[in-house]
């Protein structure tokens, strides 16, 4: 019998020695104020060789909607796909474990926005901070006034990702579940900054989308990260995956252009 537990929203959150912030992370998803089962947190650890593991499982242990899987490590690509077979939710939403969501009460109300106009994907503001920064609650206005939230008008995928210029990252909107499941969207293993095609896919296989003006997310900009590394070999190979990347996403608009 197929399991009827459908909790309102999903958060996917791959994870790989961040020791140093998944319970911030954490702590923001549970803190949101959604009901206990309207949600739940899939942690995927991908062979973590800190002590990551450790203090998920302790923090999950306190959180009953946190469910904490492991792997030997496999990559970004391999963990989010495990992770999309094993989520019941409404919607979905990729959290990088370094990162947080802030402004709660704008963060549910978009999420009842999406629920009532039947979204296929709704987009959102960030707010970037060095890895040093501390973090602090007086940057979050979780009390501003929802109701002055503003939402663009519904439109297909194609037409918001133009109007949006370009979306990098997975963690920048809220997708439908079934959209993914539908389309048989994954993020392909192996691949370096792979949340492009993917974004793609998702964008233009969209047909109910929605832009909202409300920051919901701390992003965590990390210079030394292998994206910042200006070696000669790793741009090489950051220019290798920009290229199979285009491959990809070119290979799907002209598939999708003749159907």
């Amino acid at each position: 019998m197929e399991n009827t537990y459908n909790p309102l929203i999903s958060w996917i959150v791959p994870a790989y020695n961040v020791e140093k912030y998944i319970i911030d992370c954490l702590n923001s998803l549970v803190s949101i104020g959604l009901p206990k089962d309207c949600f739940e947190v899939l942690v995927v650890d991908d062979g973590s060789t800190d002590n990551t593991l450790s203090l998920t499982e302790g923090f999950a242990a306190k959180h009953p909607s946190i469910k904490v899987f492991t792997q030997e490590n496999r990559g970004l690509s391999i963990t989010r796909n495990r992770a999309i077979e094993m989520a019941q939710g409404d919607y979905i939403h990729f959290v990088d474990a370094d990162d947080f969501i802030i402004n709660v009460n704008q963060y549910i109300q978009c999420i009842k926005f999406a629920l009532k106009n039947d979204l296929d994907i709704l987009t959102f503001g960030f707010v970037r901070y060095l890895d040093d920064n501390s973090y602090n609650n007086s940057n979050c206005d979780s009390n501003k006034d929802v109701e002055k939230l503003l939402f663009s008008d519904v439109m297909n995928g194609q037409t918001l990702w133009e109007r949006l210029s370009f979306i990098n990252t997975a963690w920048q909107y809220i997708i439908k579940r079934r959209t993914l499941i539908d389309n048989g969207l994954r993020f392909v293993p192996g691949l370096l900054i792979e949340d492009f095609q993917f974004n793609l896919k998702a964008f233009f296989v969209s047909t109910r989308c929605v832009s909202s003006d409300a920051t919901l997310y701390y992003y965590r900009y990390n210079p030394n990260s292998i994206m910042h590394n200006k070696s000669i070999s790793n741009q090489q190979f950051l220019l290798d995956c920009y290229v199979a990347n285009a491959r990809y996403s070119l290979d799907f608009i002209l598939n999708s252009a003749a159907l």
